[in-house]
C-alpha cells in the first residue's frame, strides 16, 4: 500500500515528465522543420521576448541585489532586440534604485540623463528634456552612500536651479 503523500509526489512527477517531454518533442519539432521554426520566430516574436522577460524576472526572487543588477543590465543590453527589455531592464534598475542599490542608483541617473524614465503611465519613452533634478538626485543618494562614480559625476554636474 503506497501512502497518500507519496502518490501525489508520483503523480507531480509524471506531470512533469509528460511536459518534459512535450517541451523535447516542441524543441526537436522546431529544429528539424526549419520552416516552422522561422514561422515560430516571425509570428510569435513578442511572446517569445515576453517568455525570456518573465524568466528573468522569475530569477530575482531567488537573487540577491547585486545579481539582480546584473540581469537588469543584462536586460538593458538586450534592448537591442526589442523594446520588451528595454522596458523591463529600465523598470529593474529603478526597482533596485528605490532600495537604496548605488550601482543601480547612478545607473538610473545616467539613464535619466539619457532621456529615458518611466512616466506615470508605465511608459518608457525617450525625451527630449531630461528630468536633471532627478537625476541628480539619485546620483546623491548613491555617493552619500560612499559610491565613488556617483561622486565624481556629482562633482562635474551642476546641481539644477530647482533642487533643495
Amino acid at each position: 500500500m503506497i501512502s497518500r503523500p507519496r502518490k501525489y509526489f508520483r503523480r507531480a512527477l509524471l506531470g512533469l515528465l509528460l511536459v518534459s517531454f512535450a517541451f523535447f518533442a516542441t524543441i526537436v519539432t522546431l529544429r528539424m522543420n526549419r520552416s516552422a521554426h522561422w514561422h515560430v520566430v516571425r509570428n510569435y516574436q513578442d511572446q517569445i521576448f515576453h517568455a525570456d522577460v518573465m524568466q528573468h524576472r522569475l530569477a530575482l526572487f531567488f537573487q540577491d541585489d547585486n545579481e539582480d543588477y546584473v540581469t537588469a543590465q543584462k536586460m538593458l543590453k538586450d534592448s537591442f532586440f526589442s523594446p520588451i527589455y528595454t522596458e523591463a531592464g529600465l523598470s529593474m534598475i529603478q526597482d533596485l534604485a528605490d532600495k537604496g542599490h548605488p550601482e543601480a542608483q547612478t545607473r538610473y541617473g545616467d539613464l535619466i540623463m539619457l532621456g529615458y524614465d518611466i512616466d506615470e503611465n508605465s511608459e518608457i519613452m525617450p525625451r527630449a528634456l531630461t528630468d536633471q533634478t532627478k537625476a541628480y538626485r539619485y546620483y546623491q543618494m548613491a555617493a552619500l552612500q560612499g559610491h565613488e562614480p556617483a561622486q565624481e559625476k556629482l562633482s562635474v554636474l551642476i546641481p539644477p536651479k530647482n533642487m533643495p
